[in-house]
């Protein structure tokens, strides 16, 4: 137990000061086979021997014991014979309990709490140990993977100790429920072990939100539009935005200016973008952006069209969450208004949304809320149209011909019911199925 316990970064750390009880531990972490299989051994001829030995001992003198009082007492054959068996299932239990307590539970609770300490206390006679039972370690393990091959059982891993995925998202879940980690930094590390399972459509500035401008501009032109939306970089394209073909820098731009060059067509100042697909992962568009030196990518469906958008401040903020300058307008997603209703961006992802909201929504074909209600109605939508579940209503707010772009959320109060004495109660509103309960009204 102190094996798998101890923190290996720590034991590293004790080697590389020059800790000679580290250097056998971390002997021992590389393939623990070996000091496993030696354990285990000790533990075995340790419980036998002290069956055979101390239980015996103890059974035969308490049952001389006994005979001695029947003597005196003159029990008759039978009741002695009962006393033996007492004494024998007496001892058999005094033994077992003494085993289970010092030899399993004290040893092994004290390990669990001080595992480092527990362990350099041990390992120089665990070693001397393993040296000694050798011959009986390599015969034991030998026969055990002879075994295993013969039942077609894939021999384990030598790393025993490795953490799969999900258990360190527990580990982390558990520190921060035990104090050691702050909220953020649970979020943090959650959000790094989601990282690589997050495509680009999922992250990406939306095509309808995209500003863009034509490689026919002038520099003149796109310096007011950058300086208008407040943006550093802007695509630019050909004849629409399913030929973007790269991207302006401001800089750039400021340079041409005072070159006098602010009559000169933009496209003289384009610089490479990234064309990733939509189903792009975020850790191998993080390296594309390191590799090409580039910080934006254009994000294209199975057809070529422009679906969207992508940055590397768009892979950061899904780390460390939302990140905006003095010159950014910050813009509310979730906004509880007084009557009890939340105002919500159509753009909010249905993750989100599901995650602080608890909607529970599970649609695969969509991404957002906004789409998420498109796909309910099935029509063009309009301010007023409604998408009910059994425990809240999605009303549309604005729309702009088919988009969507403000919802209000409106929960439905708990459903009154009676008991068996007609007397009322309050029912838990049932858990929503998603699509499959939504209605359009």
């Amino acid at each position: 137990m102190g094996l798998a316990r101890v923190r290996r970064t720590r034991i590293d750390q004790l080697v590389d000061e020059g800790n000679k009880a580290a250097k056998l531990v971390q002997t021992h972490l590389e393939d623990p086979d070996r000091f496993i299989s030696a354990c285990q051994l000790g533990i075995t001829l340790a419980t036998l021997a002290l069956g055979a030995a101390g239980e015996a001992s103890f059974a035969d003198k308490l049952a001389a014991m006994f005979e001695h009082w029947g003597a005196l007492a003159a029990w008759s054959p039978e009741v002695l014979h009962f006393a033996r068996l007492f004494c024998f299932g007496f001892s058999f239990v005094i033994t077992a309990f003494c085993q289970t307590v010092f030899g399993e539970l004290i040893p092994k609770t004290w390990t669990f709490q001080r595992a480092e300490s527990v362990l350099f206390l041990i390992i120089y006679p665990m070693e001397w140990w393993c040296w000694v039972a050798s011959p009986f370690i390599i015969v034991l393990n030998g026969t055990t993977e002879f075994i295993l091959r013969r039942m077609n059982v894939v021999e384990p891993p030598r790393r025993h100790f490795v953490h799969s995925e999900e258990e360190l998202k527990m580990l982390v879940s558990a520190s921060h429920e035990e104090g050691v980690l702050e909220p953020e930094e649970e979020e943090m590390l959650h959000s790094v072990f989601d990282f690589s399972d997050t495509v680009a459509s999922e992250i990406m500035t939306p095509r309808t939100d995209m500003t863009c401008v034509s490689a026919n501009s002038t520099v003149r032109q796109f310096v007011d539009l950058a300086l208008e939306k407040g943006h550093s970089r802007i695509p630019i394209y050909e004849t629409d935005m399913d030929s973007i073909f790269g991207a302006v820098h401001i800089r750039d731009g400021l340079r041409a200016m005072v070159e006098r060059k602010e009559s000169s067509q933009v496209r003289e100042l384009a610089r490479k973008v990234l064309i990733v697909p939509e189903n792009k992962n975020l850790g191998d568009l993080l390296t594309e952006f390191k590799k090409t030196k580039t910080h934006m990518a254009i994000v294209v469906d199975e057809y070529g069209g422009t679906r969207g958008m992508a940055t590397f401040e768009d892979l950061l903020e899904e780390l460390v969450g939302d990140i905006a300058d003095e010159h950014e307008v910050v813009e509310e997603f979730i906004v509880e208004e007084a009557d009890g209703t939340i105002m919500l961006d159509a753009k909010l992802s249905l993750y989100e949304a599901n995650d602080k909201l608890n909607l529970g929504i599970d649609d695969e074909e969509f991404n957002t809320l906004g789409g998420h209600v498109f796909g309910a109605l099935g029509r063009e939508p309009s301010p007023g149209d409604e998408v009910k579940t059994d425990d809240y209503t999605l009303r549309i707010e604005e729309s702009d011909r088919h988009r969507i772009i403000k919802l209000r959320l409106i929960r439905h109060p708990q459903t009154e019911g009676t008991d068996t004495n007609g007397n009322k109660i309050d029912l838990p509103p049932s858990k929503p199925n998603a699509a499959k309960s939504l209605e359009a009204s």
